[in-house]
């Protein structure tokens, strides 16, 4: 008895610009802003998902990852919404990078992690017992979505006619900033037709883009109403035609509850969070770092979670070890390869001394025997 299996047609999933259809998962993507995280994520975010990115030290890197996705949303026409007490997210939109070419994606191009050969160049002739083997990249690559250029600024007139909407809270500490911006979400979300579920109009075929900044530092109150408010948001993201990027401190957030309740909830706020998120990475800087062996890395990327949805499996890409670069115009993250020996190691250096000694040794012993 023979089983077969057909996939339904996407004609029932809504064309939005700037979005991509994967008819395997019968949903829609949209990019992140950075080419090398949509490859990781498998392919890009999934409409009504939230990822959740854990800060570094000094939160650089996750306002970089900011900046990334609502640039892309400017160039795709998307709405875009900034939340942040911590910043001035006017500051955050005037600094935002520049496309590269915003009228057609970039070039599909897959890079060896050996020699930087793309795999394009099939003429090249290569040993017959190496013909199988499969090209390892280092650096993924898409299609999907738009390069910029970290060193130039994203023209004026290009954000004055996209629609960036800023939060400004009513500091009313009888509702509380997670609640007051909720409220905001859920009231964007129905004047600007991104609602699924409501009757009164037809969705608007557009993205809301949502940012929210370090949510959970000291200037949001108390780190426990955290899985509330994730909760609450998800709620609102996954009955919309939106997606949302959400940057935690977690060291401030671990810190704070260590403090608040002894150390006995220290770990279950920030998996929690998790939990109701549907991606989470961690973002660990080496600003810091000494060793040879992330010299040439900024920092490293953890995957705490990859979106489930639509599908009985997350995706699962090749490997779990990602680094990234920042570099004067680009932001890359690649795998993480580390080199096999260390020249100026302390363990080399021994192993040298102790080669040496025992040489001369055996050279000592046998000229001291006579056959």
């Amino acid at each position: 008895m023979s089983v077969s299996f057909q996939l339904k047609s996407s004609k029932k999933i809504p064309t939005i610009p700037g979005t991509r259809t994967c008819t395997g998962k019968s949903q829609s993507l949209v990019s992140s802003g950075i080419v090398s995280l949509d490859c990781i994520l498998g392919g890009g975010i999934p409409v009504g998902n939230i990822l959740l990115v854990e800060e570094d030290e000094f939160s650089f890197f996750s306002q970089l990852f900011m900046k990334y996705f609502i640039s892309e949303g400017v160039v795709c026409g998307h709405s875009s919404l900034l939340a942040s007490l911590d910043v001035n997210t006017n500051k955050i939109i005037s600094e935002l990078p520049a496309p590269i070419c915003p009228d057609r994606p970039p070039d599909h191009q897959n890079v060896s992690g050996s020699g930087g050969i793309s795999s394009q160049s099939s003429d090249l002739k290569i040993a017959w017992r190496y013909h199988d083997t499969p090209v390892v990249q280092s650096a993924p690559s898409t299609v999907f979505g738009h390069q910029f250029d970290l060193a130039n600024q994203m023209s004026s007139d290009i954000i004055t006619n996209a629609e960036v909407l800023h939060w400004q809270p009513n500091h009313d500490k009888s509702i509380g900033y997670h609640n007051e911006l909720l409220q905001m979400l859920d009231e964007k979300l129905i004047k600007g037709g991104h609602k699924l579920n409501d009757p009164s109009k037809p969705p608007r075929r557009t993205i809301l883009r949502i940012a929210i900044h370090s949510i959970g530092s000291p200037l949001w109150g108390s780190p426990f109403h955290l899985p509330q408010f994730f909760y609450r948001l998800r709620s609102l993201i996954h009955t919309s035609l939106s997606v949302c990027l959400v940057t935690i401190p977690s060291r401030l957030i671990q810190a704070a509850v260590c403090a608040l309740s002894g150390g006995e909830e220290i770990v279950n706020v920030i998996s929690r969070c998790q939990h109701l998120s549907d991606c989470a990475i961690r973002l660990e800087s080496l600003a810091d770092n000494d060793e040879p062996a992330y010299a040439e890395y900024s920092g490293l990327l953890y995957l705490n979670k990859l979106s489930s949805t639509n599908v009985l499996s997350p995706h699962v890409p090749d490997t779990i070890d990602w680094a990234f670069k920042l570099r004067k115009r680009r932001f890359i993250i690649e795998k993480l390869h580390l080199p096999p020996e260390l020249a100026d190691s302390s363990q080399r250096e021994q192993d040298e001394s102790a080669s040496i000694g025992c040489s001369s040794i055996s050279k000592k012993i046998g000229a001291d025997i006579d056959f």
